[in-house]
Formats: structure tokens, C-alpha cells, sequence
């Protein structure tokens, strides 16, 4: 079975290194997509091991997820790991999140760290809010830390370019009816000023509200 980490970076040079060189001892391969960077991520991410993968312009964590989840596909991956390229993830509790995927025993796994919070309050209550407009399957629906099968990654097609990818990614897993499971995970908070912004939050909050919307008219018109 081939274990793939896909890693979405935008000017992470200081830390996509370690991050790759550390999945590198729990998977097969990692990929990097440089998601537009000004800086040496792309470089620092291809010294360390990875196949680097660049879009030209900024796009966001969405399409670089899909860019790289995508990648790994057609790269023979049965099990994908997104991790982030900040070194918030433990990369050591990958396995964990792997672990009912390897065995069959889920389709998709979410890492959870509403458990044990470590984060600015703020982050915790935002998180809490966009999870219960989200889905009642899941603690904690903002997490970049989540496996999932060949067979889920193929299923689950992307279409969203920012943040609200987290959300788009649990709401279709839960349309599709896969079998999700959660796993507690650590989140090492190094920058505190870094990730989703109070804008960014309203962004994913009505992104999930027109999503909803949709779904029901859509409901409704085939009635």
C-alpha cells in the first residue's frame, strides 16, 4: 500500500523542510504543492525529498489541496495525509490518522484538536462555530489534518479554493455517505498570528450557508 502526505505551502520556506524530511519517516512520498510562493518554498520543500508540484499565481489552501490530492492519485497513492507545511502537525501522529484507513475500517479520518486545545481562545470558539454550521459528524471541521482512502479521494471532488476547503471536504463526505472517524491530534501553535482571520471565518461561515442553501432548493425543485 503506497502512503502518500501532500503538503499545500505558500511562502513556508523557514519550516516546509522539516516538515517534509519528518512525513518522509511515516509515508512513501510527500508532495508539495507551492501554491504561488515569492520565496524558497519550492526549493527547500525539493532538497528535502519531495515532488514539488507550483502554481504560478496564489490560488489558496483549496486549490492547492486539490492540486495535490490529485497528484497523489494519479501517482498510485492508496492512502493520502494532509498535513500542513507550518509544522502545526504532529507528523508523528500520522500513522494514527492512517491507521482505520490501512485497516479498512474508515473511508476518511479527521484529526480533531478541540480535546485538547491549545490555541488562542478566539481560534477554539471560531473553530466551535464553523463545526456546528459544518456537520454534527465531526469535533472539529477546520482541521487540515485528515486521511483518506483512494477511493474517498477520488469520490470527494474539490471545488473550493480557500479555507472553506475543510468544510467542503467534511460536508461532501458526509453527503456521500463514507465512513468517517476521528482522531485526536496535537496542534503546535508556533505563530499564533498565522491561519484563518475573523474575515476568513465569515468567508467559510456563508460559503457553508450557500452550500446548505443549494443543497435544499435543489431538494425542493425535484419534489
Amino acid at each position: 500500500m503506497k502512503l502518500c502526505a501532500v503538503i499545500p505551502a505558500y511562502n513556508e520556506e523557514p519550516t516546509v523542510a522539516e516538515a517534509v524530511r519528518k512525513c518522509l519517516e511515516h509515508v512513501d512520498e510527500v508532495i508539495v504543492v507551492d501554491d504561488g510562493s515569492t520565496d524558497r518554498t519550492a526549493e527547500e520543500a525539493e532538497r528535502a525529498g519531495a515532488v514539488v508540484y507550483r502554481h504560478e499565481r496564489n490560488i489558496g489552501e483549496g486549490g492547492a489541496t486539490r492540486t495535490g490530492i490529485r497528484a497523489a492519485l494519479e501517482r498510485g497513492a492508496d492512502a493520502i495525509v494532509t498535513v500542513d507545511a507550518d509544522g502545526q502537525h504532529a507528523p508523528e501522529e500520522m500513522l494514527k490518522l492512517l491507521k482505520p484507513v490501512i485497516e479498512g475500517r474508515a473511508d476518511i479520518v479527521f484529526g480533531t484538536r478541540m480535546r485538547n486545545f491549545t490555541g488562542p481562545r478566539s481560534k477554539w470558539l471560531g473553530n466551535l462555530i464553523l463545526t456546528w454550521l459544518t456537520s454534527t459528524k465531526v469535533s472539529d471541521s477546520q482541521c487540515g489534518y485528515r486521511a483518506m482512502s483512494r477511493r474517498a479521494a477520488e469520490l470527494i471532488e474539490i471545488e473550493s479554493n480557500r479555507y472553506e476547503v475543510a468544510s467542503e471536504i467534511v460536508l461532501k463526505a458526509v453527503e456521500l455517505g463514507l465512513r468517517i472517524e476521528e482522531v485526536p491530534v496535537r496542534c503546535i501553535y508556533r505563530d499564533k498570528r498565522k491561519g484563518t482571520k475573523l474575515r476568513d471565518g465569515i468567508a467559510i461561515a456563508l460559503w457553508v450557508l450557500r452550500w446548505r442553501l443549494g443543497r435544499l432548493l435543489r431538494g425542493l425543485r425535484r419534489a
